[in-house]
């Protein structure tokens, strides 16, 4: 990876929207674009010969859609709204209609993600009813559903092992599994302190990323097996979309902070360690300012207040972690808290872990597209442009 590479701009979808866009989808096959806002409309965009977007379809809907669904074999089309409803739809051959097949009544809030299980007829969906839905394509009827602590922010779906996976508000990602068509609770992943709005499964390699508006990405290795868990530290505001490229082993990132951040996953990590918590610094020994009945046998007042070193997760006092520095290997671009054990261990890492390139605004979702994962479709909300990026 180079600190030089920087995606391309192929194409900028605007001018037709009137207000904030909520999701985009790209059909490469059709070089064709579905987008969702807050003005009701769902409009199908198709290249035209000079390489630039025009609606070819504009669809209103009955409340503001706030979520796309597409299976690109069957050409049907989920559009989750506003008040909780998911409708159907399938898109004709040219891209130029789509045609009403039913709407279920799925949630009693904002739909926030759906996915679509073709071979099994199954549709998934979350919500701000704090619920993840398991409904029928066939029919439209709910076949289960499960509660979560908070509202449902975003969603994964591996097909092969019917694993679900739940991220939420509160920074909670769920870990369920459809089985007879029911939906079990298997356990929680704990790691966010924000709303957990953008999971990504790569079932290729095992690896679960989420982003959160705690501004870190995680990257839970779920196939092996071992609980591991790498924590990427770098954006400098809310994360909110994450893409894969397969080929290459490269992690995208973008967020708040209108970066895109291209983490490079082929590198050796060491995983985040866990926060160790105390009475006493782990370095000097001297208690934390609510440890009374230390000061009160040491017969001193202790103001210290408690830290932790990123790279060994110790609990330590400022006096004690004086150094800042970032760390690659662990996932921290930036400069971070270490411990004086660890800052007089921690070398300069010879390899660049991440390249990031700037933005003129904050980016809403990036979802992957194609098998090979070369393009990036950035949804700008607040600027109610849709910017095609190919890296």
């Amino acid at each position: 990876m180079s600190k030089a590479a920087k995606p391309q701009l192929v194409a900028q979808l605007q001018g037709q929207h009137t207000g904030p866009i909520n999701d985009a989808i790209y059909v490469p096959d059709h070089h064709a674009a579905i987008s969702v806002s807050d003005d009701k409309n769902v409009l199908i965009w198709l290249r035209r010969d000079d390489g630039t977007y025009w609606p070819s379809v504009c669809h209103p809907m009955p409340f503001a859609p706030t979520a796309l669904c597409y299976h690109h074999e069957s050409r049907r089309l989920f559009v989750g709204m506003d008040q909780g409803s998911i409708s159907e739809y399938v898109v004709s051959e040219d891209f130029n209609s789509m045609t009403t097949t039913r709407t279920m009544p799925a949630h009693s809030g904002r739909v926030r993600c759906i996915i679509y299980d073709h071979e099994r007829q199954l549709v998934l969906s979350g919500a701000h009813d704090k619920c993840i839905t398991l409904s029928s394509a066939a029919d439209g009827k709910r076949l289960s559903a499960h509660s979560r602590p908070a509202w449902v922010t975003s969603l994964q779906y591996d097909e092969d092992t019917q694993n679900v996976f739940v991220g939420d508000y509160r920074g909670l990602i769920g870990v369920l599994k459809i089985v007879n068509n029911k939906l079990q609770f298997i356990s929680n992943l704990e790691g966010h302190d924000g709303d957990v709005r953008s999971l990504l499964w790569v079932p290729e390699r095992g690896y679960l990323f989420s982003g959160s508006f705690d501004k870190t990405v995680i990257c839970w290795d779920v196939g092996g097996n071992k609980g591991i868990s790498y924590e990427l530290t770098g954006h400098r505001n809310k994360v909110r979309g994450l893409a894969y490229v397969l080929a290459e082993d490269i992690l995208m990132s973008t967020g708040d902070d209108g970066m895109l951040a291209l983490w490079n996953m082929k590198a050796e990590r060491t995983p985040t360690p866990t926060w160790q918590d105390g009475d006493l610094c782990a370095l000097c020994s001297e208690p934390f300012f609510w440890n009374f009945k230390a000061m009160w046998h040491k017969k001193s007042i202790s103001f210290k207040r408690q830290h932790h070193c990123r790279r060994c997760g110790k609990a330590v006092c400022d006096k004690c972690s004086p150094s800042r520095q970032a760390y690659p290997v662990m996932g921290f671009e930036f400069a971070v808290r270490f411990c004086s054990t660890c800052a007089t261990e921690v070398k300069d890492e010879p390899y660049v872990c991440v390249v990031w390139n700037g933005g003129n605004h904050g980016v809403t979702r990036t979802p992957s597209i194609g098998p090979s994962v070369l393009k990036l479709w950035l949804v700008c909300a607040e600027c109610r442009v849709v910017p095609f990026t190919l890296v």
